[in-house]
């Protein structure tokens, strides 16, 4: 772990489930590749893994912010 970049908390009000988001971002280098055999498929299951080479398009409205500071 080379350090915390930050943390954000944001409420919406507009929503009834998931509408409290606490994000803690962290900077960090693997010391070695996850396991091959857990990597997700077009499916994706609860314990696989997947990288991104940007933040997803579905972000809900107020998690934006995060997604412009990764640009």
């Amino acid at each position: 772990v080379k350090g915390p970049i930050g943390n954000h908390e944001v409420f919406n009000k507009q929503r009834d489930i998931r509408g409290h988001f606490i994000s803690f971002i962290y900077d960090v280098e693997l010391e070695q590749q996850p396991p091959r055999s857990l990597m997700a498929g077009n499916k994706p299951r609860n314990g696989e893994w997947k990288w991104f080479k940007n933040a997803p398009e579905n972000l809900i409205g107020n998690q934006t912010y995060i997604k412009n500071k990764m640009a």
